[in-house]
């Protein structure tokens, strides 16, 4: 073959590759603003502060708030309205957090335990060590005290955080999070969070002061 008809098949070749690749953009995660607890008592309403008050702008979240409040249940009868609506307000059993530095800044997703006791944050990232994954809070009077922050590397193990071994983890949008394909809840008694692998392994984490541990 000649060097022209070389070069023209190897353009071919590389056209070819090229219009028949298919770039994939991921959708962006859902904007998470409440949760509920599963027994509908609590809900957690998530408040955000940016650095630019136009919803329409390119903006960066610099605070969040996550507010605890318990379903209203009308003790006065001169209060009370009779609806199907469900409505929640701030009571003796309500309290917020407001995770500090970077933390505050990112988007994570709330969970409430049914005695309305323990906040758990979900951060939404990939499977790559160094940031918090999970940060777990217990009512403290009206505040919420940190119990532990957890990270990739205390919920798997070396070898499914890096199966290569090689410490490179490439992330893009279409990286899955890691709670992907897994399974979180709170334990019937509300002490422990319940967290399933991708794998089947069950991680038991204890809401009083963060322990972990694992059953295969």
């Amino acid at each position: 073959m000649s060097r022209c008809c070389l070069a023209a098949s190897l353009v071919a070749v590389i056209s070819l590759s090229i219009t028949s690749a298919k770039l994939v953009a991921s959708a962006l995660p859902p904007n998470v603003r409440a949760s509920r607890s599963t027994n509908g008592r609590f809900l957690v309403l998530t408040e955000r502060g940016y650095d630019n008050p136009d919803p329409h702008a390119v903006r960066r979240i610099v605070r969040t708030t996550y507010q605890v409040m318990e379903s209203v249940t009308f003790i006065n009868s001169k209060d009370r309205l009779t609806t199907p609506a469900l409505f929640w307000s701030e009571s003796a059993l309500s309290w917020q957090v407001s995770p500090e530095g970077n933390d505050g800044m990112r988007v994570f997703w709330p969970l409430i335990s049914n005695d309305g006791q323990s906040l758990v944050l979900v951060g939404l990232t990939a499977a790559v060590p160094g940031g918090a994954v999970l940060k777990i809070y217990r009512k403290k009077m009206f505040e919420g005290s940190l119990v532990r922050s957890l990270q990739i590397t205390d919920l798997w193990t070396a070898k499914e955080v890096d199966p290569d071994g090689k410490e490179i983890f490439m992330v893009t949008d279409a990286t899955p999070n890691w709670f992907a394909g897994g399974f979180l809840a709170f334990s019937p008694d509300d002490q422990t969070l319940i967290y399933r692998t991708q794998w089947n392994d069950q991680v038991s984490i204890r809401l009083a002061d963060g322990a972990i541990s694992r059953e295969r």
